[in-house]
């Protein structure tokens, strides 16, 4: 037993690892894609206010000053993430919607495209922000941030919490006191989402373990293996909303 927990625990670290790595690869993406676009001065004063809001304002850097400091780093990763998604609210809202739909459907190919569609929707919204970070956070550059990425992707203890961030998911650091004070759920209720997330989070994990393997062969590409991974995070979403 204790052999099976910890080649799964492996499986996912290698997994973790992978996504952290093509993440690092898309992030190098929102830094230099559209440079040749010009923002506007109020988009830049607008994210401005919210990194100030986020207490991000002020760019921190390792003790020996070779790269951004990793928890701020993940800090503002999140916020990349959480800026560009709240900017496109009512489309993903109205996305939402439609993958709800198709899921319910069965209708799998028309699933995943929607969520490529939404994932290159954000991933160009994300492009902006990043943009704009890069103009106002002046004590810091686009090599510095790809490069801290590229390091923390290769730390096992960092691939998780990247993961998240690049989610938008990072935990906050009151999270734990808002968990008291939310809602509880029923017990019948807890132990339906714990089964089910149990029965996808397993199911996922081979999939994207042969996913991994066809992109190590060449067989798909890490565009491909990312939307796939995405989609498996995406149905068990809805597959707890549903219940």
């Amino acid at each position: 037993m204790v052999e099976s927990d910890n080649k799964n625990k492996g499986l996912f670290l290698g997994i973790a690892a992978a996504t952290a790595v093509v993440g690092a690869a898309l992030l190098y993406h929102f830094v230099f894609a559209g440079d040749d676009e010009e923002e506007s001065g109020s988009s830049h004063a607008q994210v401005m206010r919210e990194l100030t809001e986020a207490g991000l304002e002020k760019v921190k850097k390792t003790p020996d000053n070779t790269m951004l400091d990793p928890k701020y780093m993940l800090q503002l990763l999140n916020f990349v993430t959480k800026t560009g998604r709240t900017r496109r609210e009512t489309a993903r809202n109205e996305a939402l919607d439609e993958r709800l739909r198709l899921y319910k459907e069965g209708k799998d190919d028309e699933y995943r495209e929607l969520v490529k569609q939404q994932f290159e929707a954000d991933d160009q919204m994300c492009q902006q922000v990043m943009q704009e970070l890069m103009a106002e956070l002046t004590e810091t550059n686009e090599q510095e941030f790809s490069m801290t990425m590229q390091v923390m992707a290769q730390q096992p203890q960092f691939q998780q919490m990247l993961m998240a961030a690049q989610q938008g998911k990072l935990p906050e650091e009151d999270a734990a006191e808002k968990a008291k004070a939310a809602p509880a759920l029923s017990k019948q209720k807890t132990l339906t989402a714990f089964e089910l997330t149990k029965k996808h989070t397993m199911e996922a994990l081979g999939k994207q373990a042969d996913m991994q393997k066809a992109a190590a062969s060449g067989q798909v590409n890490e565009m491909d293996l990312m939307i796939d991974m995405f989609v498996e995070q995406a149905k068990i979403d809805d597959d707890l909303f549903i219940q």
